[in-house]
């Protein structure tokens, strides 16, 4: 694979994992706040002893251990190879005509055995490079999900 596609997969990476960071803290803020709050609405008309309490402690801690889980250790431990990113941006990007995987499977091509081949997959793998520098990585990741988790956060 050649440095420009390796530098579009590990921008694509670091662009997802940090819309996961702050989707997962905005989600763990948020959700969160509006459990403690419940949580302590009822304590305050309901008059809680220690016991239940305890047990409101215990249904806030599982319910922020569990958004911790879900929404940030999880989506973190996925590791995506370089085919199923540059599949995934073929797909998200309207105007690719599946370029990136075909510049990829280019450099592994058969008939780049004889210098012949080698010469055309290297003329066809250079025009397909030059599309590169207009791929728009900013645009296939929602951080219109992000934000909006982000408001409801700032606003709790």
């Amino acid at each position: 694979m050649t440095d420009p596609l390796k530098v579009i997969c590990a921008r694509f990476r670091a662009l997802i994992r940090q819309a996961l960071v702050w989707l997962g803290l905005s989600r763990l803020v948020c959700l969160g706040l509006v459990a403690g709050v419940s949580l302590i609405l009822v304590d305050f008309f309901w008059h809680f002893g220690h016991g239940e309490r305890f047990i409101a402690l215990a249904i806030f801690l599982a319910i922020a251990i569990t958004l911790i889980l879900r929404d940030l250790v999880h989506p973190l431990r996925q590791s995506w190879s370089d085919k199923e990113v540059l599949t995934f941006l073929d797909a998200a990007i309207p105007a690719s005509n599946d370029r990136l995987m075909n510049l990829a499977e280019l450099e592994n091509a058969v008939e780049a055995a004889t210098p012949e081949g080698r010469a055309v997959v290297n003329e066809a793998a250079a025009e397909l490079a030059r599309g590169l520098e207009q791929v728009d990585l900013a645009g296939v990741v929602r951080q219109q999900v992000v934000r909006r988790w982000q408001k409801w956060a700032a606003l709790t």
